[in-house]
């Protein structure tokens, strides 16, 4: 999975930039934020792809947390309190009391983790890392498949990356139509 530090490494071999562009789509209720995060080349300014990302409060991790102690979770509204099944060691399995979060406490979260998303599809897409790497780690452990890579993996992309940083350096020093390098 590419997560936001990989992503920011990526950027900079690249010599990307991110300029991401806010759209609040909020409601009294829930907190929602989409960002467009524009990939441009550092060196020209030219625009290279967009990432999209988006985040609510209305995502479980996001709309619930868990009950600080019982007095809490039995003085909480019943409207506003759940039991939710977890998975424990030898896949027992328990019961968590958690209650309502208010929307406005996690905003900020909410903002920042719709620009990391936006941030990571972005670089995904400029660098067409999208075969290495998901974006998701759910994805992967939907998929079945362990969350760390093997070394070969880590192998193959320095290559890969290198091969595709040659071919920039390259594309940068060609000879343009007039004969006289770009």
């Amino acid at each position: 999975a590419l997560l936001k530090p990989g992503a920011e490494k990526l950027m900079m071999t690249f010599r990307l930039a991110a300029d991401p562009h806010v759209e609040d789509l909020s409601t009294p209720l829930v907190c929602r934020y989409r960002v467009l995060a524009r990939i441009t080349a550092m060196s020209t300014g030219a625009f290279l792809g967009n990432g999209i990302g988006e985040c609510s409060s209305a995502e479980d991790k996001y709309a619930w947390k868990r009950a600080t102690c019982e007095q809490e979770w039995v003085e909480t509204d019943p409207v506003n309190r759940r039991e939710k099944w977890a998975r424990g060691r030898g896949d027992s399995a328990y019961k968590i009391k958690q209650i309502r979060t208010n929307s406005a406490d996690v905003a900020n979260t909410i903002l920042k983790m719709a620009k990391k998303r936006a941030l990571i599809d972005g670089v995904l897409t400029v660098t067409a890392a999208s075969d290495i790497f998901t974006q998701d780690i759910e994805e992967l452990e939907e998929e079945g498949q362990p969350i760390e890579q093997s070394p070969d993996k880590k192998v193959a992309l320095k290559d890969k990356l290198k091969d595709k940083a040659a071919e920039a350096t390259a594309d940068r020093h060609a000879p343009t139509p007039t004969g006289t390098p770009a």
